[in-house]
């Protein structure tokens, strides 16, 4: 799947900060790095937003991978093992 300029929105946290991100799980693996919130043209849409999602599930140490959320916008959240 080609997704073209891709927009890092949320990476790496500090645990004080990823605190301060409302709906932020206190164990986020933003926390240990192993997380990201990306965007761009190819999360415009729901339905685009569902392809990255299902594409993420098919890559080797692909953890989880969501959207949706009320603060989260287009971007989809993708972690790893």
């Amino acid at each position: 799947m080609k997704f073209g300029v891709t927009t890092i929105t949320s990476g790496i946290r500090c645990k004080r900060w990823n605190s301060l991100q409302t709906g932020s799980a206190s164990k986020s693996r933003h926390i240990t790095g192993k997380a990201a919130d990306i965007a761009g043209a190819f999360t415009k849409t729901n339905a685009a937003r569902n392809r990255v999602k299902a594409f993420w599930y098919t890559l080797s140490g692909a953890n989880f991978c969501y959207h949706g959320t009320k603060n989260m916008g287009n971007a989809v959240h993708c972690d790893v093992r």
